[in-house]
């Protein structure tokens, strides 16, 4: 701000950054202000804003930042319902979960009694909760229910 007199608009200097897939930007928005432009393109593109904060009663520990990935449910989703077949899936990967996943891989069967894989909601899973399986420890677990 090079204005001396309240009132008076603010001199801004404006910069434009370009961000790849992967980039992460950390801003402080109390200090600097920020608007987004996304080009028109055939693929979607998300932007996931949240607030951080470094702890600094922990000097010693490296703070943990990263990217987060994942396919996210757009609205609220029934329980067994089929959300990918291994003929539409979707170049992602969905995360494990311990806890509380949500969606867990079935093999069905077509018509002709072919059968495929598909991913299937294990609950209801509400819009915005990004889609997990169950984790497991054996690495050759696919995660196939009996």
């Amino acid at each position: 701000d090079d204005s001396d007199n309240p009132g008076e608009p603010r001199s801004k200097t404006y910069y434009d950054i370009e961000c790849k897939e992967g980039d992460i930007i950390l801003l402080n928005t109390r200090l600097w202000w920020h608007s987004t432009f996304v080009p028109p393109q055939a693929r979607p593109s998300i932007s996931y804003a949240r607030d951080i904060y470094f702890r600094s009663d922990v000097p010693d520990e490296a703070p943990t930042l990263g990217n987060l990935d994942g396919t996210y449910a757009t609205e609220d989703i029934e329980s067994d319902t089929v959300l990918f077949t291994e003929h539409g899936m979707p170049d992602c990967e969905l995360h494990r979960s311990k806890d509380d996943p949500n969606c867990r891989l079935v093999e069905l069967e077509d018509e002709s009694g072919d059968s495929y894989m598909a991913i299937v909601s294990s609950r209801v899973i509400k819009a915005g909760e990004f889609f997990t399986l169950e984790d497991s420890d054996d690495e050759d677990d696919s995660g196939l229910d009996p």
